[in-house]
């Protein structure tokens, strides 16, 4: 029997420790959506920061992905929500919780740049509205959407207000907004030309 204390295994030489994208995500949300560097993300993962621009090749590319994956996990399905302000208020609960556990997540949902997968995710939204708002188009649903979000994110993100303020305000100004708009988008609004943008 060998009785001499063990010793640490170093780490052997050759290839660096294995990388995927999902773990420079992860490290983001360690470190924070508006905080993280390079650096940190680096130092975090045990290789260089030039291994990093192998996966991505900017910050505000880590950022915008680690984000995007934040917003997939927003149900916009919502089966249990036949009316279009029901259904708003859940999926801007829902992203209400990420923005607040996720500082930085409200300044990427409202002004970008997004990727391809934010931009699906707004569609599937603006779509939900359509399907439970008779006589409604994609552009007053867009109108209607927006305005939902746009609330949520810059009064309600703050974990110290209480959810009813938020539901309530969202259930009192959205119909509120669509009588005054008689149920049509504003003349110029085309969310087929958001997309089409924000896709270029």
């Amino acid at each position: 029997m060998n009785t001499t204390p063990s010793q640490p295994r170093k780490r052997a030489v050759g290839r660096p420790k294995r990388l995927d994208l999902g773990s420079l995500l992860d490290a983001v949300l360690h470190f924070g959506l508006d905080t993280f560097t390079m650096a940190q993300i680096a130092n975090h993962l045990g290789v260089s920061e030039g291994t990093l621009y192998n996966y991505v090749r900017s910050r505000e590319e880590l950022r915008g992905r680690t984000a995007a994956r934040l917003l997939d996990s927003i149900d916009t399905v919502v089966d249990s929500s036949d009316d279009w302000i029901n259904y708003l208020v859940e999926v801007n609960r829902q992203l209400r919780n990420l923005a607040v556990e996720n500082v930085g997540l409200s300044s990427y949902y409202l002004h970008g740049p997004y990727r391809p997968q934010t931009i699906d995710l707004f569609d599937r939204i603006v779509s939900g509205v359509v399907q439970r708002l008779p006589h409604s188009n994609i552009d007053l649903a867009f109108v209607l959407a927006s305005h939902a979000s746009t609330t949520t994110l810059s009064f309600f993100s703050d974990i110290d207000v209480d959810e009813r303020i938020f539901r309530r305000v969202l259930r009192s100004t959205l119909p509120a907004l669509n009588e005054a708009l008689d149920g049509a988008a504003p003349a110029g609004v085309s969310w087929a030309h958001v997309v089409q943008v924000a896709r270029q």
